[in-house]
């Protein structure tokens, strides 16, 4: 991932409460990759929501790909014909604060969950996304401190 992006996960709300039977702060890389997260998801819904970024090609074919790969993105992965992901990219080099409302609004309307590189859940609002936002961009500025 570049230095000016900042990318999450998102799963559904339910199927998280519906694991956990409550909605916990963190989950475990193993639940995240050995579980099917996307049981009884409508993603027809989710699609529909994503009207600020342009439908586009994924290298993957079973991949639905909206934005481009060096800005801002989306990805619904599938395995078989289920989502198996959602992966979202926000390019934070542009006026990323319209696009994070948009990815926000679409997450809370499909009650999806962000899901951060920690595993950190988070639900879909502005306040906590730029906290986390802003953490990222104070550890990448410290890595190339370090390093130089």
């Amino acid at each position: 991932m570049a230095f000016w992006q900042y990318s999450f996960h998102a799963m559904p709300k339910n199927n998280i409460k519906q694991k956990y039977q409550t909605l916990p702060t963190k989950i475990t890389d193993d639940d995240f990759n050995n579980l099917s997260w996307f049981n009884e998801f409508n993603y027809q819904n989710f699609i529909q929501s994503i009207d600020y970024l342009s439908p586009n090609t994924h290298w993957c074919k079973s991949t639905i790909f909206f934005g481009t790969y060096d800005s801002d993105s989306i990805e619904i992965g599938f395995d078989d014909s289920l989502v198996s992901y959602i992966y979202m990219r926000i390019d934070l080099r542009e006026n990323h604060l319209l696009i994070l409302d948009k990815m926000l609004s679409s997450l809370a309307l499909n009650q999806l969950m962000i899901i951060d590189n920690e595993m950190v859940i988070l639900e879909p609002l502005y306040e906590d996304i730029m906290k986390k936002i802003e953490i990222d961009i104070r550890h990448k500025n410290n890595f190339f401190k370090t390093t130089n």
